[in-house]
Order: structure tokens, then sequence, then C-alpha cells
């Protein structure tokens, strides 16, 4: 039963960004829907300035240096043996954010192994 609800909880998680728009796009919470928006975007700027790279491989010799901003990504070692990232239940409410970090200014680079 706890699996369910992490995995619930999860996708939940991953929906929330596109409930927050809903309250952006509304006319009558406007007000409310910025707010909520400044304060999601204030929060990961917060979490994204406390992170580091983590060197990751998802496959083969694809050995990354990737951006975890600190508590919404965590890195592991695989039953492989590769390290790994991936999201954690705050993270993934973030992956927005976390996308267009990666692209924008954190890019994910080939890591010298």
């Amino acid at each position: 039963m706890a699996n369910f609800a992490n995995a619930f909880l999860f996708v939940v998680a991953l929906i929330s960004p596109f409930l927050v728009a809903i309250f952006v796009a509304d006319k009558r919470w406007k007000k409310v829907g910025a707010t909520i928006f400044v304060a999601y975007l204030v929060t990961y700027i917060g979490l994204s300035l406390a992170g580091r790279y983590a060197i990751a491989n998802h496959g083969g010799n694809d050995w990354t240096r990737e951006w975890c901003p600190k508590g919404l990504v965590y890195d592991y070692i695989s039953p492989a043996g590769r390290s790994k990232t991936d999201f954690t239940l705050a993270g993934a409410a973030f992956w927005p954010c976390i996308l267009i970090d990666h692209l924008l200014w954190h890019r994910t680079k080939q890591a010298r192994v």
C-alpha cells in the first residue's frame, strides 16, 4: 500500500505545476495565482543556489555532470553499479524549473571519468 501511495503522490507532484498554471490563467484568481507562481519560482531559485553537480551514468559510457538542486534531485548507485540521478517527491513538483535550469543555466556536461 505504501508503494501505491508514493506513486500516487509522485504523479500528483508531477501534475501540480499545471494546476498552478490554471490559477495563474484564471482571471478571478490572477493575484493569488501570480503570488503562488512567484513563491514557486523563488523557492526553486533558493534550492538551485544550494545545489551541486553530480556525476551520473545512464547507460554505457554516458558519464555526465548533472546539476542537482538541493532536496529536489538525488544521486544513487543502481544495482548495475552505475551512479544515477532521480527526482525526489518535491523534485517532481519542480520538474519544469529543473528542465529549464538544465537547458539555460546549469547545463549537463560530459564528465571525464
